[in-house]
């Protein structure tokens, strides 16, 4: 049954047409510069994004004694993120416009939020990460980040730059924090870049990324899940999922390459930990496990409804937990490992 999921997820994989025409520029010389870069821009014929998907040939190795199972707090309408922590776990609510703390049964600590723009306040909260003793959490329609401490009192906020001038359709939709700053990705054909928000002005890392973003220890990592092309036919970008992969780097304002990662996964969020990565394919709707080389391991668990969702979020307990939020679902899961 889950070999038949995996192959019928392939007959959908490959193009994303999403034509993105930039008249200003012209895009045969964009994508001509970009052979060089970490990321290139592929043509659309390309044997590396037309190739057939790693998930064809995919052993299904299943740990059993995995528990995936969805996870249910009554007072979570809405999710939009997940952070797992030491003494609970946040989870921000897009309905009620909240972050809410609770233990592992769901049963609620503290509340924290409301609709509205100031202080504590929230717009469509999403994407919430961790670093020392704070809170991050992206408050989309109020295009900013808000800082919390994990009492969930209101600390302060990071103004977004706006991209809409640039790109009507983009969402921020992942977020890391290290020493070095904050660093935001999120899905646009026409800026796609993560930004790293520091003491001075925001900053631009790497070119031609589509994916998302993690902190360990101390570092920023980054995973594309999908990769850009040029169609000559039409003169404009468009994003394929099943494209060459890789674990990145982010060092200051480069991405360097780090691991190859199987071909076509279509990885859109991950947990990195000292044996291995813990990641979402969106194409097989499952939570795989990669080795530190980013060899293909197991599969902790599928997970239908994945494959529609854009910014599907993972935190790791670190002590064998993992939850899962699928915000367009609205749904939680959780996988328990021995």
């Amino acid at each position: 049954m889950r070999k038949a999921v995996i192959l019928s997820v392939l007959c959908i994989l490959a193009v994303c047409m999403a034509g993105c025409r930039e008249n200003d520029i012209d895009n045969r010389k964009r994508t001509d510069a970009s052979k060089d870069k970490t990321l290139p821009i592929y043509e659309e014929n390309d044997k590396e994004i037309e190739k057939e998907s790693d998930l064809a040939a995919l052993k299904d190795v299943y740990k059993s004694e995995v528990v995936c199972e969805e996870w249910i707090s009554p007072d979570i309408e809405s999710p939009g993120g997940v952070l797992c922590g030491e003494t609970g776990v946040i989870v921000t609510d897009r309905e009620k416009n909240c972050i809410v703390k609770t233990d592992d049964s769901g049963n609620v600590i503290k509340k924290a939020g409301g609709t509205g723009s100031g202080e504590g306040k929230f717009l469509n909260p999403g994407a919430v990460a961790g670093y020392k003793d704070e809170i991050f959490v992206i408050d989309e329609g109020n295009q900013r980040i808000q800082v919390f401490d994990w009492e969930l009192n209101y600390v302060r906020e990071i103004r977004l730059k706006s991209k809409k001038e640039v790109d009507l359709d983009f969402r921020p939709g992942y977020l890391a924090v290290s020493r070095e700053g904050v660093y935001v990705s999120g899905n646009s054909l026409r800026k796609t870049v993560i930004d790293r928000y520091g003491e001075g002005e925001p900053e631009e890392v790497g070119d031609n990324f589509i994916g998302s973003v993690v902190s360990y220890k101390d570092k920023i990592y980054a995973i594309n899940y999908m990769v850009r092309y040029y169609s000559e036919e039409y003169d404009s970008f468009g994003a394929a999922t099943n494209g060459p992969a890789w674990l990145l780097e982010v060092n200051k304002e480069k991405l360097c390459k780090f691991v190859k990662l199987p071909h076509g996964f279509n990885i859109k969020g991950f947990v990195m930990e000292e044996s291995r990565i813990v990641c979402i394919s969106g194409s097989a709707e499952a939570v795989f496990v990669l080795s530190p080389d980013g060899e293909y391991e197991e599969t902790f668990a599928y997970i239908q409804g994945l494959v529609d969702e854009e910014f599907p979020q993972i935190s790791g307990s670190g002590r064998g937990e993992y939850y899962i939020v699928l915000p367009d679902a609205g749904r939680i899961f959780r996988c328990r490992t021995s």
